[in-house]
């Protein structure tokens, strides 16, 4: 169909929904593709070996739910310890929007669990059924004895490597190694078996079947980058001024791009990068390596495909530093200052002190003469040592505390409520006496904690 001078041609719009065609990226080593493998292979290590590290006897990294406590090594943070969460919380928002800023997606490409995971998946499938052409047409064959044979042998790999995620995962939220012995023994609970299928299940379908759809409609994170990027962020660009018009080597007027499609046979999200900045693309960098290799083959210079920004694309200077860089700089240098201040300064023991609820009297006097009130004590020892704590009195001349246990024993990583009172002999008392615990260490003599009360006496 023509159109007169001056008229816009029509633009042709595709389906707004097709049946998917799986992407099949084709593997390639490079500089990028060697870097990224040597940082999965860290992440990894840390997220499959996490739950068996041990600390002083203990698991080194648990969530214990059932307790509501956090351990992280030499510490553990209990309920009474959000503030510590929140600030965590807080600087990796920051840390997400200021790495965005500087490195546009480098998270999705070399860090992200889907990314890394996925990419173990597709590495079994190749090893199953082959390079990209021939596993194309092996998708395309019909199944016979060879073609069954090779998708079991995938499945069943898949499989053990979702289940041992999923025994990860349930690893991180109780005994690691009591949980893999219950499981060698065939002594799994409901809920264990519960939380390892679903996890598995999720993985399975995930890394195996869903991959590049994840990044294209569930993650949100393509969808609010566009607020963090800036003309100068490093994105993985292709420069349009250097390779077109694409062409054979040596044409006439043609640029470096050879139109080889080598960078969108390597993309896992089968994109083609010369098409400009995309929300599917996670900067991985496999199109850069791949377009890398074709220029040393043809004898051109490295980078039609790299790491720019749309500022350097368009011919303009790059600016790593900028006020937006400086400011999240200093949110980070911030929050992480207040976080060690307030590690720092973290009571290992916390007392709370409770006048005494379900008794008739707020105070007793015995037939000598003696008045006593009685408190309820909750103690909590952060600490990953036991110790045992001595429990007096200050500013109440006269004034002893009477408890079952004194110096009282506190566990590691524990907490204890106790009752005790305290009496004063007889003797002209106030109707309310402030006064103070001292909770000292027995063994040390170290001031642990001090907490104001009041003692009630007979009214005059």
């Amino acid at each position: 169909m023509s159109t007169r001078a001056g008229e816009e041609t029509p633009v042709k719009s595709g389906p707004m929904v097709q049946a998917r065609k799986k992407v099949q990226p084709r593997l390639l080593f490079g500089r990028f593709k060697r870097a990224r493998l040597a940082i999965s292979a860290v992440l990894q290590s840390v997220l499959f070996f996490g739950p068996w590290i041990t600390y002083k006897g203990q698991q080194a990294i648990r969530i214990d739910l059932a307790a509501r406590k956090l351990h992280l090594f030499a510490f553990t943070f209990w309920p009474q310890d959000t503030a510590f969460l929140l600030v965590m919380l807080i600087f990796l928002a920051v840390l997400m929007f200021a790495s965005t800023a500087v490195a546009g997606r480098m998270w999705c490409g070399y860090a992200c669990p889907q990314t890394l995971l996925t990419e173990s998946f597709v590495f079994v499938e190749t090893f199953f059924e082959g390079s990209r052409a021939k596993r194309i047409k092996f998708a395309q064959a019909p199944w016979n004895a060879d073609k069954i044979a090779r998708k079991l042998g995938k499945w069943s790999v898949w499989t053990v490597m979702s289940l041992w995620l999923g025994v990860t995962f349930a690893g991180y939220f109780q005994d690691a190694y009591a949980l893999v012995s219950n499981l060698l023994h065939g002594h799994v609970s409901v809920g264990n078996a519960t939380i390892i299928s679903m996890v598995a299940s999720a993985a399975y379908f995930d890394f195996g079947w869903f991959r590049e759809q994840m990044c294209h409609y569930a993650c949100p994170y393509a969808r609010f980058q566009s607020a963090m990027f800036d003309a100068d962020s490093l994105i993985v660009g292709y420069d349009v001024r250097r390779g077109e018009p694409r062409g054979h080597k040596g044409a006439a007027g043609a640029g470096d791009c050879i139109d080889c499609a080598m960078c969108t046979q390597v993309c896992p999200m089968g994109i083609d990068i010369r098409n400009g900045l995309q929300l599917e693309c996670i900067a991985c960098t496999a199109c850069v390596d791949a377009c890398d290799s074709v220029m040393d083959r043809i004898g051109r210079p490295r980078g039609l495909v790299g790491y720019s920004s749309l500022n350097t694309l368009e011919g303009r200077p790059l600016k790593i530093v900028r006020p937006r860089v400086a400011v999240y700089a200093a949110m980070l240098v911030a929050l992480g200052g207040v976080f060690i201040v307030m590690l720092a300064h973290r009571p290992l023991l916390v007392v709370d002190v409770m006048r005494k609820s379900g008794v008739q009297a707020v105070y007793a006097v015995t037939a000598d003469g003696h008045v006593s009130n009685l408190y309820h004590l909750n103690f909590i020892n952060k600490d990953r040592v036991a110790h045992d704590v001595q429990i007096s009195v200050e500013g109440f001349p006269g004034a002893v505390v009477v408890a079952p246990e004194n110096p009282l024993a506190l566990a590691a990583d524990s907490a204890r409520d106790v009752d005790v009172f305290v009496v004063h002999p007889p003797a002209q008392l106030p109707p309310v006496t402030p006064f103070s615990f001292r909770f000292a260490d027995a063994r040390s003599q170290r001031f642990v904690d001090t907490q104001e009360a009041t003692f009630l006496g007979p009214s005059r």
